[in-house]
């Protein structure tokens, strides 16, 4: 049979209650901003895609597009999208600086959403969709 001895006062500490309640509070409210998150994310409207069809270039037929995970944020600029990165589109896209004009110049049309184009290559499902009806430059 074992005795337990109890535990003596002086070796046991507990925090001043002002101490307790101000712990505890700090604790509830970082749960609470933890979960907030979790639940924004969790239960927030999935981004704003748009596919507006293909285009046929000299490289291919390419995808027009925005949004979603892989393409540019619909309003900022639209995706020129392209299933394989050959040679010579990467030569002919040789600078992200001037994908707006080299796409501009291949397609004679502009961006149906934002003001510029943007290069996407390998990225072969978002090469779908009937013919896009874009504006002329």
């Amino acid at each position: 049979m074992e005795v337990y001895a109890p535990i003596p006062k002086d070796l046991v500490y507990r925090a001043p209650p002002a101490v307790r309640i101000v712990r505890t509070f700090v604790f509830v409210a970082a749960l609470a901003i933890g979960a907030t998150g979790v639940l924004r994310f969790m239960y927030a409207a999935p981004m704003d895609s748009h596919n507006f069809g293909t285009v046929q270039t000299r490289f291919g037929t390419a995808g027009v597009v925005c949004g979603g995970d892989t393409a540019p944020r619909c309003g900022d600029s639209t995706g020129l999208a392209f299933a394989k990165c050959t040679p010579d589109l990467m030569a002919y896209f040789n600078s992200v600086a001037e994908y707006d004009v080299r796409a501009r110049a291949l397609l004679g049309k502009r961006p149906p959403t934002g003001n510029k184009w943007y290069l996407l290559c390998g990225w072969g499902p978002l090469v779908r969709g009937a013919p896009a009806h874009l504006e002329s430059n």
